[in-house]
């Protein structure tokens, strides 16, 4: 309204400038500052078969109200009705009220906490013994006190929060796109099949097994929640687990399409929010362990955990390559994790331009570039959708450790991380950098035959 006042003075301040013979100023508007970041639509909505987007009916949101008397000085200068103030959606949380969780408590030191009041959740054992505990806090006790609790009674025992994570994407793009390989060095009719003897876990949402372009391939979709929570939905997980394993006639061809993919799902859905905790996120990488992954991909983040770090740090430890999305908080962002872990290798998004995602995060956990903007991909139910954000770069760089992995059985994971980046096309300041990393993902080359040189003692 304010606006419509300014216009209307205006055009009659102009009007009797006119009658009086006097001169018009026009001024100029703003200058628009440009970015080279690349951006995405920020429409969340990724139905498979989205009709119009709602915008064709007609709005009263541009039209004066009405008034009952008065006329052009009473719509210049009459009172606005006050307006109520939007007020903005609170913060989803950051870990479970009153639970923490626990890896390596001893049978009797539970004994005497549940003596104490900790009420015992959830619990998993996986096959090498190892004890994971959800456990709800006694009344009076937070969460610090708990965690102090746990190492009074067992020092070598892992204790922390139960902290939330959540899938890494950022809404699908409506426009066409045209995605081509080769922006990394990944030849279409190159021979991957060494992938073969590969089993590749992703952790990450629901996937639709039966979608077409998953037809022949060998997956593998465990649910590792708990029964009684709402199920997660389907399209994050298809989306990056379609990336990977596509079928090589398919609208999506994966780029390691004959690889052996073991997708577990810990999220549920909190109405609108979709999160693991960090109990459901560990028994997830327990069994993507457990099923014999080799490469382990997360398109996921949410905070520092004490207990999901260690179980990270073995996990490295035993030979297993772990790569993560940084995570599309913005580039001022604080690290998330697991891709702010040591060892972990931390994957940003950049567009067809070599253009950094603009939420994308930045610093030292960033380690590898690869095409995340407008990445076509599988929709949750049928056809292919453009997808945008941090999740959908991390497949390509499983993709290529995969294939590292497949031809050197055996090589550590941090002989992975410097191969690939040592391969890498530099990208925007000379050499590693906060935005880049080592720079954009080069993976060309086929069994037996890897363009990647890996250094050797």
């Amino acid at each position: 309204m304010r606006d419509i006042r300014a216009t209307l003075i205006t055009l009659l301040l102009a009007g009797g400038l006119a009658v009086a013979g006097l001169p018009i100023l026009a001024g100029e508007g703003p200058s628009v500052l440009s970015v080279p970041l690349a951006h995405a639509d920020d429409d969340d909505d990724d139905d498979d078969d989205d009709g119009g987007r709602g915008g064709g009916g007609s709005s009263d949101s541009g039209r004066l109200p009405a008034r009952s008397g008065g006329g052009l000085l009473d719509l210049l200068f009459g009172e606005e009705p006050p307006r109520r103030a939007a007020r903005p959606a609170p913060p989803p949380p950051v870990a479970a009220e009153g639970e923490i969780v626990v890896r390596g408590l001893g049978p009797g030191d539970l004994d005497r906490l549940v003596g104490e009041g900790f009420v015992v959740l959830s619990e998993r054992v996986t096959t090498a013994g190892a004890r994971l505990l959800r456990l709800r806090v006694p009344p009076g006790v937070d969460a610090d006190g708990a965690i102090r609790r746990v190492g009074e009674l067992d020092p070598a025992a892992s204790a922390d929060r139960n902290h939330f994570y959540r899938p890494q994407q950022d809404g699908a793009c409506t426009a066409p796109v045209c995605r081509n390989w080769s922006e990394i060095g990944w030849q279409v009719a190159a021979d991957r099949s060494c992938a073969g003897r590969i089993t590749v876990g992703v952790v990450d949402t629901g996937v639709n097994a039966g979608h077409d372009v998953f037809a022949g391939r060998r997956l593998e979709v465990l649910t590792t929640r708990d029964g009684a929570d709402a199920a997660s939905e389907l399209k994050h997980g298809t989306a990056v687990v379609a990336l990977l394993l596509g079928a090589p006639e398919s609208r999506v061809p994966g780029l390691i399409p004959d690889a052996r993919v073991v997708a577990a799902d810990p999220f549920t859905r909190a109405g609108r929010d979709e999160r693991t905790d960090a109990f459901g996120l560990v028994s997830a990488l327990d069994a993507v362990a457990e099923a014999g992954a080799d490469v382990v991909n997360l398109s996921l983040a949410g905070p520092d955990n004490g207990v999901l770090a260690g179980r990270v740090a073995e996990m490295i430890a035993d030979g297993t390559v772990v790569v993560a999305a940084v995570g599309n908080g913005g580039p001022r962002a604080k690290p998330l994790f697991p891709a702010g872990y040591d060892g972990v290798i931390g994957v940003t998004a950049v567009d067809g331009r070599g253009r950094v995602y603009r939420r994308a995060l930045r610093g030292d956990q960033v380690d590898l570039a690869a095409p995340g903007v407008e990445v076509p991909t599988a929709a949750s139910i049928r056809g292919v959708r453009p997808q945008t954000g941090t999740s959908f770069a991390a497949p390509f760089v499983t993709a290529a450790a995969a294939l590292l992995v497949a031809t050197r059985p055996g090589i550590a994971p941090d002989r992975v991380e410097a191969a690939l980046g040592a391969a890498a096309r530099d990208l925007g300041d000379p050499g590693r950098d906060p935005v880049f990393g080592y720079g954009l993902l080069q993976a060309a080359g086929e069994c037996g035959e890897a363009a990647i040189e890996v250094e050797t003692d």
